[in-house]
């Protein structure tokens, strides 16, 4: 998984190079990427930051700043993450990111039970196990009613819903969530219909409600709204 996650954040880097900066300044900080063995993904995005908007983000303003401030000669590597672009949205790719650092906080709180649990020990592996298998959306994860009877029956309730908190501040907004990211997965695999421009900012705005909640850690004021309005219209 960690493997993705570095490519996530590459095409991210990517794409600041891009020009698309503008896009994701908002949305992601320096805490959000990794420190890798093949780059410091955490002081890229620093360095972004202190450019923009002085300065745009591109190649050369980048690696020049990166050596100039930090004594980094990643030029070499910036051409990579450029090279690494196959998407061309974003905020989709910034949701990922999101999603994974969300993933990382649930996964260290389930270490932390087994390390303080010998007795549950084989029980919370599995719960473990998953929350990392990567093709298990986190979010609809945390909505599973077996899970959270699960976690009752292990006497670890309390921690799941103070993990919430300390995660993102939304103890009654993962069924929302899911909600949210059901809709985008039907919308995108909606048969017999063409991906006209209303579904396209359907999908585009279910992925901001998605991206304001995980990235600002509270909840918008037009989340409701918003949900509701684009399940009116293609939920009918």
């Amino acid at each position: 998984m960690i493997e993705q996650r570095i490519r996530i954040e590459m095409e991210l880097i990517g794409l600041a190079l891009e020009g698309r900066f503008v896009n994701l300044t908002d949305i992601l900080q320096p805490k959000h990427f990794t420190r890798n063995l093949g780059a410091n993904h955490q002081m890229i995005w620093q360095a972004c930051k202190e450019l923009y908007p002085k300065s745009s983000i591109n190649l050369i303003t980048l690696s020049t700043h990166l050596r100039r401030k930090y004594d980094l000669q990643y030029g070499s590597y910036l051409c990579n993450c450029l090279a690494s672009v196959v998407s061309n949205n974003p905020a989709e790719m910034a949701l990922h990111l999101l999603e994974f650092n969300f993933r990382d906080s649930f996964i260290e709180l389930t270490k932390e039970e087994i390390k303080n649990n010998p007795a549950k020990r084989e029980i919370l592996e599995e719960i473990l196990e998953e929350i990392q298998h990567p093709a298990n959306d986190i979010i609809q994860l945390l909505d599973d009613l077996t899970l959270y009877s699960l976690q009752e029956k292990l006497d670890i309730y309390d921690k799941f819903i103070e993990f919430r908190k300390r995660v993102h501040k939304i103890t009654d907004a993962i069924k929302e969530l899911a909600q949210v990211r059901s809709l985008i997965t039907h919308l995108k695999q909606i048969k017999g219909l063409p991906l006209d421009t209303d579904r396209v900012l359907a999908i585009q705005e279910l992925t901001e409600l998605l991206i304001m909640v995980l990235g600002s850690q509270k909840m918008p004021e037009n989340f409701n709204q918003t949900l509701k309005k684009i399940k009116d219209e293609y939920f009918k």
